[in-house]
């Protein structure tokens, strides 16, 4: 059975729309397509999260920032929703969403911290289950990764402690002990005076620090009134959209068929008139006729050359002695003189 015209067009158009719709999620970070777990982190401070940013595992992008919005309890939190495309089997208690920033530039991603280990049944985090968020600033992003190191150093100093402690109940180390204490204040002494350098430095530094940050804040305004004219072309789009299925397709489809037949009738008019027009054209090739005629015998060509070269010259005459045939109209017609 043969499709109607109609039909391919509606088909057209719901595969255009449907691959628009797609094409859109999909450059925001969702694949409608494919599926996921929904968890639901609360905040008191999002420091600038918005959706479409990463939710990060041990440096693995494991889904994205899908939604933020306000809780609606009135208590000034703020509900974000986790969009995990990845398998998880993770315990639900002790997970941890923090905000941190990717970049210098601002960017903001969700780290997923948790328990070591596997879980069972209930205890595992399932879809819709609301876990605890904090915010790191940028500083503390920064030194965050420097925990395990500081926690070392903890540690040193501990034992640093008690070996000195140790040595100072022994016998007979006092001489020991001083020297060590005079070199441990040595060593003090010039971290103090690193210490002053590194204040030194930085708050040199810091006008810099604001210059650069003030930057960052003209950015993100341009990429703000950026993202309104995204969503005018957004909205224009959809307008554009709403117009086409407005469209009387049906009927300019039915004048585009009544102009390729009219069209059809015109070719045929002149494919008919071509034809004989190459039989004339046959014919005078092949002597028929009097243009055929006129084309191949030559010496009628001469003969008409010579009657055209003798009215020339009558004509000539005539103009030159127009009493001569005047007289030949009259009534008495006296005799012909010829030319003296």
């Amino acid at each position: 059975m043969e499709i109607s015209r109609t039909l391919k067009v509606g088909a057209l158009a719901i595969v255009s729309i449907g691959i628009l719709i797609w094409g859109y999620t999909y450059l925001k970070g969702k694949n409608i397509f494919q599926d996921s777990t929904q968890i639901y982190v609360e905040y008191d401070n999002i420091d600038g999260l918005s959706t479409s940013a990463p939710v990060i595992i041990n440096g693995f992008k494991i889904g994205i920032v899908s939604q933020v919005y306000l809780k609606e309890d009135y208590s000034g939190k703020i509900m974000v929703v986790l969009d995990i495309t990845e398998p998880l089997s993770i315990e639900k208690e002790g997970v941890v969403a923090k905000i941190e920033s990717s970049s210098i530039m601002g960017g903001k991603q969700v780290i997923l911290n948790f328990p070591k280990g596997v879980c069972n049944g209930e205890n595992c985090l399932a879809s819709g289950d609301t876990i605890k968020g904090e915010t790191l600033s940028l500083l503390g992003s920064m030194t965050s990764d420097l925990d395990p190191y500081l926690d070392k150093a903890e540690r040193s100093f501990e034992a640093i402690d008690s070996m000195l402690r140790s040595w100072g109940t022994a016998e007979g180390a006092e001489d020991g002990i001083g020297k060590s204490l005079s070199d441990i204040q040595a060593i003090l002494s010039n971290l103090n005076s690193t210490s002053r350098s590194l204040n030194n430095l930085i708050g040199g530094a810091s006008s810099k620090i604001d210059g650069v940050l003030g930057d960052l804040e003209g950015v993100t305004n341009s990429l703000a009134a950026s993202n309104a004219q995204i969503k005018a072309t957004l909205d224009n789009t959809a307008k554009l959209t709403q117009n086409l299925s407005e469209v009387d397709i049906n009927g300019t489809i039915g004048g585009a068929d009544e102009a390729i037949g009219d069209l059809q009738k015109t070719l045929v008019s002149v494919d008919g008139a071509v034809k004989e027009l190459n039989q004339v054209l046959i014919q005078a090739n092949s002597g028929e006729g009097t243009l055929g005629l006129l084309l191949q015998d030559g010496e009628l060509y001469k003969d008409l050359d010579a009657s055209l070269k003798n009215l020339d010259i009558l004509l000539e005459d005539v103009r030159e002695n127009p009493a001569r045939y005047t007289r030949i109209l009259s009534k008495k017609r006296p005799a012909y003189e010829g030319n003296k």
